[in-house]
């Protein structure tokens, strides 16, 4: 159970990291 706590917490914060990263340098570019 542990580990897949852990991998849900992984893949929703790489997630929220990649969203991040996809509008951060949207809107520092322009």
């Amino acid at each position: 159970m542990g580990e897949l706590v852990h991998l849900a917490l992984r893949v929703g914060y790489l997630g929220d990291a990649f969203h991040g990263s996809q509008i951060q340098p949207d809107v520092i570019t322009v």
